[in-house]
């Protein structure tokens, strides 16, 4: 049993330590071996979990969010604690999440939205279901169908302008007149709809007198 709780150790698979030293104790409660062996156990863990939480609180100032190849990150200790310690608190540490939380959130106010989204999702593998998280998420959908509305808006403008570049007047319209109903459905007070409309003015009312006069015309 010694040897095994010493490979164990020598591993950092202290959980798998932990349950020899158990079973070890059930069979020889009095070995002086296995209680010496369980001792380095505490020890090295100890040691282990110490450093881990210098390197934890040193990323967590630094910012180093993103895992890289090196481990050297908070996913490289977070995945480490897990493995050697599933209890350990700075598993539900709140800072955790938060700090992933914050730095989305301030990529998205840059607009750097593919960024933000890689952020949380590391931090929700981190931190799941975390209040600060689901509302970054939800920051970042928000923003996105704004991006998205936009550039459907740029677009049917642009479109609208193209096919208007000439004399404006309701046959020249009608071409786009599928674009111009878009266009208003996702903004109808755009400014290029309404200069639209104050130019189609005079021939719409123009229309609207000869109805007036000839409702035959209807």
């Amino acid at each position: 049993f010694e040897n095994q709780i010493m490979a164990k150790v020598q591993g950092l698979d202290f959980p798998a330590a932990e349950a020899l030293v158990a079973k070890a104790r059930n069979y020889y409660s009095d070995s002086a071996r296995i209680e010496t062996a369980a001792q380095k156990l505490i020890e090295e863990k100890g040691r282990v979990l110490g450093s881990l939480g210098e390197q934890y609180d040193l990323y967590l100032r630094e910012r180093l969010l993103m895992p890289g190849k090196d481990g050297k990150d908070l996913p490289g200790v977070i995945e480490q604690l897990k493995k050697i310690d599933p209890k350990n608190k700075l598993l539900t540490d709140v800072r955790l999440a938060n700090v992933y939380s914050d730095q989305a959130k301030k990529l998205i106010a840059s607009e750097k939205l593919d960024e933000a989204q890689k952020l949380i999702d590391i931090g929700k593998q981190l931190a799941p279901d975390n209040v600060a998280l689901v509302n970054a998420q939800d920051l970042l959908t928000s923003e996105s169908q704004k991006i998205e509305r936009q550039f459907s808006i740029d677009k049917l403008e642009t479109t609208i302008n193209d096919n208007l570049s000439g004399t404006v007047n309701l046959a020249a319209v009608k071409p786009v007149e599928s674009q111009i109903l878009h266009l208003s459905s996702l903004d109808d007070q755009n400014s290029a709809l309404l200069a639209l409309a104050s130019q189609l003015a005079p021939e719409i009312n123009q229309r609207l007198e000869q109805l007036d006069k000839n409702p035959t015309l209807k």
